[in-house]
C-alpha cells in the first residue's frame, strides 16, 4: 500500500492523514510504515514530543522493592520523575530520574544510555521520599495532590465495578500545579517533610477535571491508564497530559478534543477493538505503552540527534536520503518494539 504525505506543514499531514483513515479502507492489524521527512523545526512537526536532555541522571531505588504501600510509593515516585522532566524542559532543572525495577531489558537500555553519555553526572540510588525532599528543596516539587487508591475488585486494565479514579485527577494535574501524587495513606509522611496540599483530589471526577482544565492540557496527548497502574504517568505529567480511564462518554470526549495525529499513552478498559477503533476514527496513534517505564529519559534528547541528521534531500552514505522511518499503528498494533529498533536505527541516545 502506497501513501504520499500532501504538503510539508504539519497540518496538511494531519489532515489528509485523518481524512484517509476516516474514509479509506484500513484492514484489521495493519501497520503503515512510511518515510516521512526528518524536521528539527518547530514542536508542531513533529507526532511525538520532545524531552530535553539532563546534566545530571538520578536513579531511584529498586521500586520492587518499595515498602508497602508498594504502589502508593510507585505512583509518588512516578510523579517525581515527570516532574523532574518538566522542570528540565522548562530551564527550571537539570536532572532527570530513572526508575529502576530490576528488570534485566530496562537495565540495558539504561546501560546503553550512560555508554553513549559518558559526561552524565550519576549521584546515586535515591529512596521515594529522599527523592521528594530532593527536588522540593530544589523548587520543583511545590505540594503534593491528594488521592485515593482504587480498591475495587478485579483484574488490572478492566472495567471494574466501584472503581476509585481520583489517582488520574491528581495524575492530570500535577504537571498544572507541580504537585506530587500522593495517597491518602501516605500523607502523613508528606505533611511531615512540611510539603503543602495543593488540591485534595478524592472527590473530583474524571469528566469534572476534563472539563474545568482541558484549556491548560497539552492536546497533542492523551493518557488512558488504569487507576493501579503506576506506569508511564511520569510522561503524562511531564507533558501536561490529560489522563483517564474507563468504557463511558468520556474517553470519546477526550479523542475527539485531541489534535489530530496526536500519540495515546497508556490503554483503556475494554477489548482490543474498542481501544483501536476509537483512535483509528479521530486519525490518532493508539501507542500500547501502559506498562512502560522511563520514557522521559528514553526519549531525552532525541530532538538534538534529529538537528544532526541528514535534512530532506540531502544524500548520506549509500545514495539514501534523509528520512526517517515514521510507524502508523492502527486496529491493534502495538509499536513500543517496532520503536525501539527504529531508535536503534536512528542513532538516538537510547
Amino acid at each position: 500500500m502506497k501513501m504520499r504525505i500532501e504538503g510539508r506543514t504539519s497540518a496538511g499531514m494531519k489532515v489528509w492523514v485523518k481524512r484517509r483513515l476516516l474514509n479509506g479502507p484500513i484492514p484489521l492489524l495493519a501497520t503503515l510504515l512510511i518515510a516521512a521527512p526528518v524536521w528539527a523545526g518547530e514542536e508542531d512537526d513533529r507526532w511525538w514530543p520532545t524531552q530535553a536532555f539532563p546534566k545530571t541522571m538520578v536513579r531511584t531505588a529498586n521500586q520492587q522493592q518499595f515498602p508497602e504501600p508498594r504502589v502508593a510509593l510507585q505512583m509518588m515516585v512516578q510523579s517525581v520523575a515527570g516532574l523532574a522532566a518538566k522542570a528540565v524542559n522548562e530551564g527550571r532543572g537539570d536532572e532527570l530520574v530513572w526508575v529502576n525495577n530490576g528488570d534485566g531489558d530496562l537495565e540495558k537500555w539504561y546501560a546503553r544510555l550512560l555508554a553513549r553519555r559518558p559526561d552524565l553526572a550519576i549521584p546515586g540510588s535515591y529512596e521515594p521520599w529522599d527523592l521528594v525532599d530532593r527536588y522540593a528543596r530544589r523548587g520543583i516539587i511545590k505540594g503534593y495532590i491528594l488521592y485515593r487508591g482504587d480498591k475495587s475488585k478485579g483484574e488490572n486494565n478492566t472495567g471494574r465495578l466501584g472503581m476509585n479514579y481520583s489517582v488520574n485527577v491528581a495524575t492530570s494535574l500535577a504537571g498544572l500545579l507541580d504537585g506530587i501524587i500522593v495517597d491518602e495513606d501516605l500523607e502523613s509522611m508528606a505533611k511531615a517533610r512540611g510539603l503543602k496540599l495543593l488540591l485534595d483530589a478524592r472527590e473530583k471526577t474524571q469528566p469534572g477535571c476534563f472539563q474545568t482544565y482541558k484549556n491548560q492540557f497539552n492536546r497533542r496527548m492523551l493518557c488512558f491508564q488504569d487507576p493501579r497502574i503506576p506506569h508511564v504517568r511520569d510522561l503524562a505529567i511531564a507533558q501536561k497530559v490529560f489522563t483517564a480511564y474507563g468504557n463511558n462518554d468520556l474517553p470519546r470526549l477526550a479523542v475527539a478534543w485531541l489534535e489530530p495525529l496526536s500519540p495515546i499513552l497508556g490503554w483503556n478498559s475494554g477489548d482490543e477493538f474498542e481501544n483501536t477503533d476509537l483512535s483509528t476514527g479521530f486519525g490518532d496513534i493508539r501507542t500500547a505503552t501502559d506498562w512502560r517505564l522511563n520514557l522521559p529519559v528514553l526519549m531525552a534528547g532525541t530532538n538534538d540527534n534529529a538537528e544532526n541528521m541528514p535534512q530532506e534531500g540531502a544524500a548520506t552514505d549509500g545514495g539514501v536520503r534523509g528520512y526517517s522511518p515514521v510507524i502508523w499503528c492502527v486496529n491493534g498494533c502495538q509499536p513500543a518494539s517496532a520503536l525501539s529498533a527504529l531508535r536503534n536505527w536512528s542513532g538516538a541516545s537510547a
